[in-house]
């Protein structure tokens, strides 16, 4: 099963980081990829111009 998610976003990933910790005085979050890394068997980001989509595999 492939599973892609996409935005119309050109792609602009930032240095800005998020906590995971439930301590942290930064913005909470950055779970997503660190699932889906743990669980899928591929994944990876399409960086378009006006469109960036984010994809795993599990087989």
């Amino acid at each position: 099963m492939r599973v892609e998610v996409c935005d119309d976003g050109g792609g602009g990933w930032t240095e800005t980081t998020r906590s995971t910790s439930l301590d942290s005085d930064e913005p909470a979050g950055g779970w997503g990829l660190m699932l889906v890394g743990a669980l899928a068997d591929e994944w990876g980001v399409d960086c378009g111009v006006e469109r960036t989509c984010v994809w795993f595999q599990l087989n």
